[in-house]
């Protein structure tokens, strides 16, 4: 009998110990490294207003486009959602967008025209089958005398967001049909091919014994707003416990979002948030808030968690999955996984931390897969302060069950024992715990100090991580 029993809230340090888990008025300036290369803002505001004038007759011309398209798109509405609770009450969905699904959106006519008018200047060459795109000079972003911080963000970041449509087709080669399942994000990661995107995003095209796109399926990547063209992407790898999926196109060229420190955010900074709300049909849209809290937590109706997730009031939306959440600078601090559906709450989306992100996606480039350490045991998290004062024990990540044969049960762990030190770092609690694993890999020899309130005593113990199943 466990002496702090309760089943409300417990984690498993085994498969799932390892889940990788206002505005201000301040002002930027474009700096310019050659006048002949890089447009100034100028020209972006000159040309804004005449796109705005056609923008009307560019999407007539779009819709007798697709009139003359053979393909005939069958899209499906499908209103399943994935939930998770907050305290029972509040439901969390992943933001895919699935067809036929529309929130409020978050739509900016501006943002969409300017991004349209950058991808018209570039010069694109094909090299054999892969295609060339020539993005110009990168646009660096730093206090100064700019009015408008998102503008400035956009111009340096959306082409490096791309969406991502997921479909099946069906039929003969004179009578294709196309069923669209579900669209999302992505950003650019490199610029040679590889994309990033939420897992969940492209899961229903993927099989679960070849880990690859199954027959008849499409992962489909568009760089451009008005969705002329579209390349087939292939499947590196993807990380269902992260929620994160690495893509590759056969186009070099592209812009690279650029990475931020994700340990360096802070409660009150600025968010921008660029996606397809409510599908492809709004791609590229612009959000701003400000980050609202780091590195929360948050447990499934399923029972798996998400860890070290970033919280903003950015207005994230369905289709706003695998896009990039930003800082002032331009940089990535995030992509967009989950958000607050519920009368009751407002404003809650949550990000994958840029940290995280960058860990995971160099694992899957490298091995397809993300192999993790496990140790063994699950954990009681309402042990806490209160608790510890109340029986005069120290605080630490309870052990509420050992996994017969796991590491921490050769290793001479038992129940009700405190985890209180994990390789020379203190723990204080689940959270920490998970941290610290993370740190090290299948068949290291980590010490761990345990309380052990039958003896109150600290035991050392030398354990030898496994690998997580």
């Amino acid at each position: 009998m466990n002496m702090f029993e309760d089943d409300n809230m417990k984690e498993e340090i085994t498969d799932d110990v390892v889940i990788e888990n206002g505005d201000s008025e301040n002002v930027v300036e474009i700096e310019k490294q050659e006048e002949q290369t890089q447009p100034d803002l100028e020209y972006y505001i000159e040309n804004i207003r005449k796109l705005k004038q056609e923008l009307k007759e560019a999407k007539r011309r779009e819709k007798e486009e697709r009139r003359r398209q053979k393909v005939q798109i069958a899209r499906t509405y499908d209103s399943s959602q994935k939930g998770v609770s907050i305290a029972t009450v509040v439901v969390i969905a992943f933001i895919f967008a699935l067809i036929g699904f529309m929130a409020s959106v978050v739509f900016s006519i501006f943002g969409n025209t300017l991004i349209e008018s950058l991808a018209g200047r570039t010069n694109n060459k094909k090299n054999g089958d892969t295609i060339i795109i020539d993005n110009g000079p990168p646009i660096n972003i730093e206090a100064g005398n700019v009015d408008s911080i998102s503008t400035a963000v956009y111009a340096k970041a959306a082409r490096s967001v791309v969406g991502i449509q997921v479909v099946k087709t069906s039929g003969v080669f004179w009578d294709i049909q196309v069923q669209v399942i579900g669209e999302g994000s992505g950003v650019i990661y490199s610029e040679d091919g590889y994309i990033i995107t939420n897992a969940h995003v492209i899961e229903k095209a993927l099989s679960p014994e070849t880990r690859d796109v199954m027959p008849n399926y499409e992962v489909r990547v568009y760089l451009k707003t008005d969705l002329s063209e579209f390349f087939v992407a292939s499947i590196v790898g993807y990380d269902t416990v992260t929620d994160l999926a690495v893509l590759k196109i056969d186009v070099t060229g592209l812009a690279p979002v650029e990475f931020a420190d994700s340990d360096e955010v802070m409660v009150g900074d600025i968010a921008i948030a660029i996606g397809s709300p409510g599908g492809l049909e709004f791609m590229n849209s612009v959000s701003k808030g400000i980050i609202s809290g780091v590195n929360r937590n948050i447990v499934m109706g399923s029972g798996s968690s998400a860890y070290d997730l970033i919280q903003t009031d950015a207005a994230i939306n369905p289709g706003n999955s695998g896009g990039a959440l930003l800082n002032s600078e331009g940089k990535l601090i995030g992509i967009s996984a989950i958000k607050i559906v519920s009368t009751d709450y407002e404003g809650m989306g949550f990000a994958i931390a840029s940290n995280t992100i960058a860990d995971i996606v160099e694992k899957l480039i490298r091995d397809r897969i993300v192999i993790r350490p496990a140790l063994g045991v699950t954990v009681n998290t309402n042990y806490n302060n209160t608790i510890a004062r109340q029986y005069g024990y120290p605080v630490g990540a309870l052990v509420y069950q050992v996994m017969r044969g796991s590491a921490a049960d050769k290793a001479g762990m038992r129940e009700n024992d405190i985890i209180v030190e994990f390789a020379g770092n203190r723990v204080n609690n689940f959270y920490e715990l998970r941290k610290e694993l993370l740190k090290f890999a299948p068949g290291d020899e980590v010490t761990i100090k345990v309380f052990r309130p039958s003896s109150e005593k600290e035991i050392e113990l030398k354990v030898v991580l496994d690998e997580a199943q």
